[in-house]
């Protein structure tokens, strides 16, 4: 069973290629008691704002973290990677979840 038939009943987008202003990547995404998840590819185009350019981002899972979700083995980028992730897409959206994500990580 792949990952997209497991959360079939709480996925909002894909698994398919997702577009838009900021991003270019092959994207499942669901909703899980209340808790938004996206799953995408190793790599991924995002719009890089500073820069005013499109940049390739590549998951680093040398150091990810395999996790059961819906019964299946997945890796999961770590903390420290998702920080840096999101602090370099420098949305406003994105340094809201760094606030949230160091909030938890001192916790």
């Amino acid at each position: 069973m792949t990952l997209a038939e497991a959360v079939k009943e709480h996925v909002t987008f894909g698994p398919a290629q997702y577009v838009d202003s900021d991003w270019d990547l092959f994207l499942l995404s669901l909703t899980y008691e209340g808790q938004d998840m996206d799953f995408g590819a190793l790599e991924a185009k995002f719009f890089d704002r500073r820069r005013k350019s499109w940049a390739i981002v590549t998951a680093d899972l040398s150091t990810a973290q395999e996790m059961e979700v819906f019964g299946l083995r997945v890796p999961v980028v770590n903390r420290e990677e998702l920080i840096r992730y999101k602090r370099a897409f420098g949305r406003d959206v994105d340094l809201l979840d760094v606030q949230q994500l160091t909030r938890v990580g001192a916790a």
